[in-house]
């Protein structure tokens, strides 16, 4: 089954066409896409393997939930969709925090991304190996601790996806600051 995505303009408003997400990231079309990161009340951040299925950024660590927000569909309804998806956890209270633009590429596989990333934060003190990973997307997540994790981005940054800038960074004040 195909994938539509509705189109954007560099300012994020809708332009009324909507486009298979192939040809998306073939043309670098601007789209939607939601970031779901979750943190607990012990200070620390759950984050993903990707699978090594995937067509971008295979085996890499990544943010907890992420995707791409269908035709039509309402952001915090793909939001959710997605971390039951990805996660299996479903019923959640989703904060949006933000709207990030974000433009990147991998030229020798011709996908290119230009995307509004609505930025999601949830706290979850559920116990994380009731979750129901979805294989073809993820093949692990683990919470690891605030301070760990910004030590391990800033040692060995070719383990993480590379977000755009202070990305992560960003978002690890972010969630000390709600902690």
């Amino acid at each position: 089954m195909k994938e539509y995505l509705d189109v954007l303009d560099e300012d994020g408003n809708p332009t009324g066409k909507r486009e298979e997400k192939q040809v998306v990231h073939q043309k670098g079309i601007w789209h939607q896409v939601a970031h779901i990161w979750i943190y607990n009340s012990k200070g620390e951040m759950m984050i993903q393997l990707r699978s090594t299925k995937k067509k971008s950024f295979p085996g890499l660590w990544d943010i907890a939930a992420a995707g791409h927000i269908d035709a039509g569909e309402p952001v915090m309804e793909g939001a959710a969709r997605e971390l039951e998806e990805e996660l299996g956890i479903s019923g959640a209270e989703l904060e949006l925090v933000g709207v990030r633009k974000f433009s990147y590429s991998i030229p020798e596989k011709k996908w290119y991304n230009n995307e509004f990333t609505h930025v999601i934060l949830l706290r979850f003190d559920g116990d994380i190996k009731s979750l129901k990973l979805r294989e073809i997307e993820v093949d692990d997540v683990k919470f690891v601790p605030l301070d760990e994790l910004e030590s391990d981005l800033r040692g060995h940054p070719e383990k993480y996806v590379p977000h755009s800038g202070s990305y992560f960074f960003d978002m690890i004040r972010m969630v000390r600051d709600r902690i």
